[in-house]
């Protein structure tokens, strides 16, 4: 077998001498080949991994910030859809109000119909409007539904205007006059301030006074001026316990300061029925009924009603 002698000449002792056989040289190249291969491969191998680590952090990344942008589109769409759950509630209340004053329309117009001379089937307030026109299509939004909305609540208030004018006008001629707050507003009692300016009695200074008072005795009776439905029986700040009589024909009458109400809402009393007691509940000075006449909403002076003695 073929070998290569290796010799060692040390300066001093004897010389040494090795066989180094071509088997095992051609071994020891082939194991270094195979370690520098293996060597190799694991560094690639590593750059992969890490390269792959890399693409999949990235991936990760896109993902994360794709599903952040889906939820912040999803809360924008929420948002949207909550405005317009919010406008349709605007919308629901607003026509809910117009159909409620439409309805009041409806029931004075035919009142007027029947206490005039105005020809019925002229005047049919339970039967649509004829009305007609071809057909244009367009597109509304939030703006056009607030100003045609606006428009219609702006001719509701005008026709309200104008009924409750004629109304005024037929007022004469009606043959019912029960509505009419006419008859004195409590047992005994005596005018002790009028309806307008006067000196504020806490205060000193000048203030309306929208009623007149009653000066009586505690827990006299308080009556109902005219035929009536109680429309409020309860405290109200300033006035301790108030009851509020709704007349028809636009009429109420208020009952202030009260010692206690003997009456519910809805219950219905006639002309000259006990509904309180004279007390001096709320901003009083003692023992006295607070009374007041309204027309449509509007209080007028109480004496003008009261019965001329």
């Amino acid at each position: 077998m073929k070998y290569f002698s290796l010799m060692l000449l040390p300066e001093q002792g004897a010389v040494k001498s090795f066989k180094l056989y071509h088997a095992w040289l051609y071994a020891v190249a082939f194991l270094f080949v195979a370690v520098a291969g293996f060597g190799v491969w694991g560094m690639s191998s590593i750059q992969t991994v890490h390269r792959l680590s890399q693409d999949l952090q990235q991936a990760q990344q896109a993902l994360i910030a794709t599903r952040q942008a889906k939820e912040i589109e999803v809360a924008r769409l929420q948002s949207d859809v909550d405005l317009e759950k919010d406008k349709m509630s605007v919308y629901a209340k607003a026509i809910g109000q117009l159909e409620a004053r439409l309805m009041r329309l409806d029931s004075l117009g035919k009142h007027l119909v029947e206490v005039s001379s105005l020809d019925k089937d002229e005047f049919d307030f339970d039967s649509m409007p004829a009305i007609g026109g071809p057909l244009v299509s367009m597109q509304a939004d939030d703006k056009r539904v607030n100003q045609r909305m606006d428009s219609v609540t702006d001719q509701l208030s005008e026709l309200n205007m104008q009924l409750g004018a004629l109304d005024l006008i037929l007022e004469d001629d009606r043959e019912n006059k029960e509505a009419l707050p006419k008859a004195w507003p409590s047992e005994g009692g005596w005018l002790s301030s009028h309806f307008g300016v006067r000196a504020d009695p806490f205060t000193g200074e000048p203030a309306r006074h929208m009623g007149i008072d009653i000066a009586n005795r505690k827990n006299a009776p308080v009556l109902a001026a005219s035929r009536g439905a109680v429309s409020f029986a309860s405290k109200m700040e300033g006035f301790g316990y108030l009851v509020e009589l709704d007349h028809g024909f636009g009429y109420q009458t208020r009952y202030a300061h009260l010692a206690k109400a003997n009456v519910s809402v809805g219950d219905v009393l006639e002309q000259g029925q006990k509904l309180g007691e004279v007390g001096s509940t709320g901003r009083s000075t003692g023992p006295h009924l607070h009374y007041e006449v309204l027309h449509y909403g509007v209080q007028i002076d109480p004496e003008r009603y009261l019965p001329k003695t």
